[in-house]
């Protein structure tokens, strides 16, 4: 295991906090994920849910608890975005603590304090912040004087109560969760004092308590007094990143020469420059002379990473891929949550690198994906999945991902940059298009038999699916009577049945939706429940969204008797058929919607990787590649000329193929079939629902029918720009949805 990091992980920070605000107990899955400096990125989540929301509902408040998950859920965002930017190189643990502390972490824990005291009319926060005087002190004395009920409460307290309230005065003890729920739940309490002040000074005891548990504390806030002169959120300071280069620069000033040296050799060493006949033997002796002169110097290894680093390219220059990919995973391990933008350049080559092998190593893979996400470099798989105590491979990698990297290999280290007589090997893997070999025939005595249909003989196909793919009707009749199997999936997940209903889409100007013999001579057979709820590999495609395409009511309902799973999510950005219908219905209510996303380079990591997903490897291996790619395409006239008619024949086919009143219908079809209209979906904004989505159509009906299939228009989703909760009756405020409003008020009215 590496040595501690200099950036906490997450996990790590939010047990800091439940330390802080006594939630974490004896909390043991929580250490066990603090202990991994790989953490699952699922795991956040989890542990913010266990140790933070849950014990804060149940002993302070539900409004305090969210507030909290909210902002670190909120934060971790721009912490990772700072952990990706900018370097800690040469720091230990302990010399980082102290600078992270005064640049970083005092600001997050000066906006909650300020939070907390803003929401809940609490005292100026710097009140609680005097030297020489803990927070609970001043915050007492506070109550005393702001407090009506708080004099006649106190001497209704039984002596060790008093004194218990005295020991948290002085800093003799931290007051326990249990005991100011206790106190201020008491009988005394509950007569002297209202719900709402006793509400408000649970929440402010316990951030009393989590400043004056940092006050001593090794993981200090320090310089939390001058975060708390800034009025905006932490997030919005400019100076941070420079601030932490600067004291990273300061404290390592001894490491300077030593990395000096290194990023010179580095130089020598990248992939882009020719090597010469010496360079082989020249960069092994400087690699070892570094290394030695890295020993004396530093002894704790917080440079290591750079030397590892050089040796996985001396690999790769020299064909050994698989020793290359070893040191990678060395170089890994000792710059993550460390190396600022280095990070981003390591997993990119070592992704190359591992993915050439002919078994690439799993785990490290999965490592890389899961790293990437981490660092807000790429997307997850799946934002909705659970089960952090068992992540497997296919959690992190999907198989198109493999040749997806394999591509990139040549660009990330092209040929000439090889050593002399060294020749890299060839990707094995197809990514991209596909050219078909047209004169592949079906084979009608053997009709399960799969068939090789590119040309390169790599890619195969059962042939029910390659001819239903192809549209070839004739073709797959004959299969289906010569005995072919109709639960035969193609290794990318698709099947014979998806096909012919994708041949109906009527958004496809080269559809037709009124031909479905295809599709009624497949569903004549049983099919297996995994075929009927599956999408495919890349693109996500699935049987319900296609069907909501056809505008077909007999398709949707033919599907969903066979047994297709009304929540069964499906697309790029993984939506329920329910939210993909009302999504449909908002695109024609407001067409312009897709020409002004057209126009703009897309920002959300949903939007980049479906770009990367249907166009492949020319747009870049990770989502911040895939956006200069999109940005450099943008000035040109050419792209922009090519764009503006895409987007006119894309409205066109649209408008031409959706009708509102079958998409009103099937909505309700999907609804009274089980859809859940509180489904929680990633996109467009974490936590939007079918529900939300019908409010911004200003969808009246159908917003009384989800309502009525226990909607709940009391949901809100996390505001990713402001940090606020937002309802559904803001929602149709702020997009003038005059008719769901009355629905909404009504709803509340009666609720």
């Amino acid at each position: 295991m590496p040595s501690l990091a200099p950036f906490p992980s997450y996990i790590e920070v939010v047990r800091s906090l439940a330390g802080a605000v006594d939630t974490k107990n004896s909390e043991k899955w929580l250490d066990s994920q603090a202990m991994k400096w790989d953490f699952d990125f699922r795991s956040t989540e989890e542990a913010i849910k266990r140790v933070i929301t849950k014990p804060l509902t149940n002993y302070i408040g539900a409004d305090f608890a969210q507030f909290l998950t909210d902002f670190l859920t909120h934060s971790f965002t721009d912490y990772g975005k700072i952990v990706a930017k900018f370097s800690l190189d040469g720091l230990t643990r302990d010399q980082a603590s102290g600078i992270l502390a005064q640049h970083v972490f005092s600001f997050y824990g000066g906006f909650i304090v300020s939070e907390v005291a803003r929401r809940t009319g609490g005292p100026n926060p710097n009140q609680l912040l005097v030297k020489g005087q803990t927070s609970i002190e001043a915050l007492v004395g506070w109550a005393e004087q702001e407090t009506p009920g708080w004099p006649e409460f106190l001497p209704k307290l039984q002596k060790v109560e008093r004194d218990q309230i005295r020991r948290w005065r002085q800093g003799r003890e931290l007051p326990k969760l249990i005991s100011i729920k206790t106190l201020l739940d008491s009988k005394a309490a509950r007569c002297t004092l209202t719900e709402a002040d006793r509400a408000k000074l649970k929440a402010l005891l316990v951030t009393a308590r989590a400043i004056d548990s940092y006050r001593d504390a090794a993981f200090k806030i320090r310089g939390i007094d001058s975060a708390l002169a800034t009025a905006d959120a932490p997030h919005s300071r400019s100076d941070i990143g420079p601030a932490l280069t600067r004291e990273a620069l300061r404290t390592t000033q001894v490491l300077q020469p030593f990395a000096q040296r290194c990023a010179l050799l580095a130089q020598g060493l990248s992939p882009q420059r020719f090597k010469a006949p010496d360079d082989r033997h020249a960069a092994k002796i400087a690699i070892a002379q570094l290394r030695n002169w890295q020993s004396e110097i530093d002894p704790k290894a917080t440079t290591r990473y750079w030397l590892s680093w050089l040796e996985a390219r001396w690999f790769v220059y020299n064909g050994e891929l698989k020793q290359a990919s070893a040191k990678y995973a060395e170089t890994f391990e000792q710059c993550y949550f460390r190396a600022g933008p280095n990070q981003e350049i390591i997993m990119r080559e070592a992704l190359v690198v591992s993915t050439m092998l002919d078994s690439p190593p799993k785990t490290f893979l999965k490592k890389l994906r899961n790293a990437m996400v981490v660092l807000g470099l790429d997307t997850p798989l799946n934002p909705g999945m659970s089960g952090v105590d068992s992540s497997q491979f296919e959690d992190h990698v999907e198989n198109w991902f493999i040749a997806h990297y394999q591509a990139h290999f040549p660009a990330v280290f092209p040929q000439d940059g090889a050593f002399p007589g060294i020749k890299y090997p060839a990707a094995t893997r197809q990514s991209g298009m596909v050219l078909l070999d047209d004169s592949v025939k079906p084979n009608v005595h053997h009709p399960n038999r799969a068939i090789k249909i590119d040309i390169e003989k790599h890619k195969k196909r059962p042939q029910l699916v390659h001819y239903a793919l192809m549209g070839a009707e004739d073709t797959v009749h004959r299969l289906l009577e010569a005995g072919a199997d109709v639960n035969k999936l193609s290794e990318n997940h698709e099947s014979a049945l998806l096909a012919s209903v994708l041949l109906m889409d009527a958004t496809d100007p080269a559809a037709d939706p009124s031909d479905d013999s295809m599709f009624k001579a497949l569903v004549k057979y049983p099919h297996d429940h995994h075929v009927l709820n599956v999408r495919t590999a890349k693109k996500r495609f699935s049987l319900l969204i296609a069907a909501i395409n056809t505008q077909r009511m007999d398709v949707l309902e033919t599907l969903l008797k066979l047994g297709c799973a009304p929540n069964f999510r499906g697309g790029v950005d993984l939506v329920t058929p329910l939210h993909f219908c009302v999504q449909r219905i908002a695109t024609v209510k407001n067409p312009g919607a897709i020409e002004n996303l057209l126009e703009k380079v897309p920002d959300d990591p949903v939007s980049l990787d479906a770009i990367r997903r249907y166009i492949g490897a020319p747009t870049g291996m990770t989502l911040p590649e895939v956006k200069r790619w999109l940005e450099r395409q943008a000035e040109g006239a050419a792209f922009k000329t090519i764009r503006a008619a895409v987007g006119k024949i894309l409205v066109e086919s649209t408008l031409k193929g959706l009708d509102l009143s079958v998409l009103r219908a099937m909505a309700i079809r999907l609804i009274e079939h089980g859809a859940d209209p509180n489904a929680e979906h990633a996109h467009p904004i974490k936590g939007y629902t079918p529900l939300m989505m019908a409010v911004e159509a200003d969808e009246a009906e159908i917003v009384k029918a989800f309502v009525a299939a226990g909607g709940s228009l009391n949901k809100t989703y996390l505001d990713p720009n402001s940090g606020s909760r937002v309802s559904c009756y803001a929602i149709a405020k702020y997009f003038n949805a005059g008719a769901v409003l009355e629905t909404v008020e009504h709803f509340q009215q009666h609720s």
